[in-house]
């Protein structure tokens, strides 16, 4: 996507069209941001030294700071000495946007979803019979469930990551950002080996496998998120779909039906 963006000709007194959305479309994958928020940086909200960029006054008027790293430091930098070049001295002000097309306007969130979609077509994506094709802010939960991913590799406990993801993109709590993690064949194959590692080790030390799974899901779903975790409706679906989806997988990698299947205790 980043190549396509890059090769985006500049048309109708647009400037730098093709580094513009190259800069942008990075920015949104990799720190997971709003399109919103990365509309309405300023050259001013870029802070090089530190790596960070200030998002103010954002959803529910909240403001945060988002570290990067070198990679997109540089990249960041580089965009910025062609938006003072492309921008000249008459509006290349710090309170000047830090992605415009035209001057000294901040792009639009339209126009970016625009390009987007019209991008779509030449990634030669299959989307699945049942699925909506990709919209512009899946580049965020994309951004989400891939710190995910990268903590199984590591061989972390995501469970004590969460909040800190849910700060980083701008969240309130953690079950906003529950949502936003969609399971995908890696993170179902790290889960799998995570609960397979689970069940031998509780198996070495002569535990008992109590044969109720699905009263144990069920209770779940049913009291303890809603009555004792006090969770939304739409973050139980989330979680629900979740397990469904990884009972399927684990179901079909040991042979056996969900319903023989069991906990350790």
């Amino acid at each position: 996507m980043l190549v396509l963006a890059k090769a985006l000709p500049s048309h109708g007194g647009t400037i730098e069209r093709g580094n513009t959305y190259f800069a942008l479309f990075a920015v949104l994958y990799g720190l997971g941001l709003r399109v919103g928020e990365a509309c309405r940086l300023r050259l001013e909200d870029v802070d090089l030294e530190r790596r960070l960029l200030i998002i103010r006054e954002t959803k529910f008027y909240k403001s945060r700071l988002v570290p990067f790293g070198p990679k997109l430091g540089t990249l960041l930098e580089q965009h910025l000495r062609q938006r003072q070049t492309a921008a000249r001295a008459a509006t290349a002000a710090d309170d000047a946007p830090l992605f415009s097309l035209h001057g000294g306007r901040p792009i639009n969130p339209g126009t970016i979803s625009q390009t987007f979609h019209a991008m779509v077509p030449s990634l030669n994506l299959h989307t699945p019979p049942g699925i909506s094709p990709p919209r512009l802010h899946n580049l965020r939960h994309s951004f989400a469930v891939g710190a995910l991913t990268r903590w199984y590799r590591l061989g972390l406990d995501p469970q004590t990551k969460l909040l800190a993801l849910s700060t980083f993109i701008g969240h309130g709590d953690v079950n906003s950002t529950a949502v936003y993690l969609t399971p995908t064949p890696e993170l179902l194959e790290h889960a799998n080996r995570r609960f397979r590692a689970f069940a031998c080790d509780n198996a070495r030390g002569g535990s008992v496998m109590p044969p109720s799974l699905g009263t144990v899901v069920q209770s779940s779903f049913t009291d303890h998120l809603p009555a004792q975790k006090g969770m939304r409706l739409g973050s139980i679906r989330s979680y629900r779909d979740t397990i469904r989806l990884f009972l399927c997988f684990v179901s079909e990698q040991l042979g056996r039906r969900i319903a023989t299947l069991a906990l350790m205790t």
